[in-house]
C-alpha cells in the first residue's frame, strides 16, 4: 500500500528545486536576449544614420566596432569583477547599466552621443555574456546543463534572427533612437526578475590581476582600430594618422607579451599557444568572425545606399542568414 501523504512530501521537496531554475533561465535569457536583440537591430540603421550625420562608410563602421572593442575588453575583467563583487552581483549591476544607457540613447542628438552610448552598452554586454551560463549552472542539476545550454543558445539565435527585422519595421516608424527603446522592456523584466530569483553567491574576495597587461592590450587594440579606420585610400597608408596609431599598437602589443615575464598574474598565458590545435582552431575563428562582420557591415549599405531599397530588404536579408545559420549550427 502507498503511502500518499509520504509521497506527496517527496514531491513537495522535489518541485523547488526546479522552480527557482526556470526563473533564473528566465531572467539570463531575457538579459541575454536583449543584448543580441539590440546588436542585430541596430544593422538596418547604418545607411541612415550616414545621411542624417553625413557619415563615411568608415565613420558609421564605429557603431559595431566601438561596440564590439568595448566588449571585447570588458570580457577580460569579467572574471576577476565577479570574484570581487559576486556573479549575481555583477550581473544585475552590468544589465542596469544596459537598460539605462540604453534611454539615454533614445535621446541621443549627435553621432558622439550614439558611439558613447554603443560603447557603454558593449561593456555591459561583455560582463553579462560569460556569467549567463555560470548563473544557469548555478542552479540546474548537471544532468540538466546540456539541455540549460541548448535553450541558451537557441535564444541568442532567434533573437539575432529577429533583431534585424524589428530593428527596420523600427526604424521606418519612429527613426534610428528608436532602436534603443527595444531594450527597456525586456530589460527591465529581467531586472525584476533576476533580483528576485538569482542565487545570491559568496564573494571570493579579491585575487590578483594583471592590470599592466590589460592596459597595453587596451591601448594596443584602439590604436589598430583607429590606424585601420584612417584608411580611405592608398595614399592614407602613408599619412601620419595611420601609421603612428599602428606604432603604437605595435609597441603596446609587444609589452603585452614581454611583461608576463615580470609578473604573477597573467592574462593571457603564452602555453596556451603551444598547442597548434588551439592555435589552428583561433585562425579559423578568427577567420569567420572576421567574414561575419564585414558581412553584416557592407550588406544594409549595398541594399539602402547602391541598391537604393527600403531597410526592410536589409532586415529580410540579415534574418534569413541568421535563421540558416542557427539550422545549420
Amino acid at each position: 500500500m502507498v503511502d500518499v501523504s509520504n509521497s506527496a512530501r517527496l514531491h513537495l521537496k522535489h518541485e523547488p528545486s526546479h522552480q527557482p531554475a526556470r526563473w533564473v533561465m528566465l531572467s539570463v535569457m531575457l538579459g541575454t536576449g536583449t543584448v543580441s536583440l539590440s546588436n542585430s537591430s541596430f544593422n538596418p540603421a547604418l545607411a541612415t544614420l550616414m545621411q542624417q550625420f553625413a557619415l563615411s562608410e568608415a565613420q558609421v563602421s564605429w557603431v559595431m566596432v566601438i561596440f564590439l572593442m568595448s566588449m571585447s575588453l570588458s570580457l577580460l575583467l569579467a572574471g576577476y569583477l565577479s570574484q570581487t563583487l559576486g556573479k549575481r552581483n555583477l550581473y544585475l549591476m552590468a544589465l542596469l547599466t544596459f537598460v539605462a544607457i540604453s534611454a539615454v540613447g533614445m535621446l541621443a542628438q549627435s553621432f558622439n552621443t550614439v558611439l558613447l552610448v554603443r560603447a557603454i552598452q558593449g561593456f555591459a554586454s561583455g560582463l553579462m555574456i560569460p556569467l549567463s551560463l555560470g548563473l544557469i549552472f548555478a542552479v540546474t542539476p548537471q544532468s540538466e546543463r546540456g539541455a540549460a545550454t541548448g535553450i541558451w543558445g537557441a535564444m541568442i539565435m532567434l533573437t539575432l534572427a529577429c533583431g534585424p527585422m524589428l530593428g527596420a519595421l523600427l526604424l521606418l516608424k519612429w527613426g534610428w533612437p528608436a532602436l534603443f527603446s527595444v531594450n527597456l522592456p525586456f530589460g527591465l523584466i529581467a531586472l525584476l526578475v533576476g533580483y528576485k530569483t538569482l542565487p545570491k553567491q559568496p564573494q571570493c574576495g579579491v585575487s590578483a590581476f594583471d592590470w599592466q597587461g590589460f592596459s597595453t592590450l587596451s591601448i594596443s587594440i584602439v590604436a589598430l582600430l583607429l590606424a585601420l579606420s584612417q584608411i580611405k585610400t592608398r595614399a592614407d597608408f602613408w599619412a601620419p594618422t595611420f601609421y603612428l596609431p599602428l606604432l603604437l599598437a605595435i609597441l603596446m602589443g609587444g609589452l603585452f607579451w614581454w611583461l608576463p615575464a615580470k609578473r604573477k598574474a597573467v592574462l593571457i598565458p603564452a602555453q596556451l599557444f603551444a598547442s597548434p590545435g588551439f592555435n589552428f582552431s583561433l585562425i579559423i575563428s578568427v577567420l569567420h568572425t572576421v567574414g561575419l562582420f564585414v558581412m553584416l557591415f557592407a550588406i544594409p549599405l549595398l541594399v539602402q545606399n547602391a541598391l537604393h531599397l527600403s531597410p526592410l530588404w536589409t532586415g529580410a536579408l540579415l534574418m534569413s542568414s541568421a535563421l540558416c545559420t542557427s539550422v545549420c549550427s
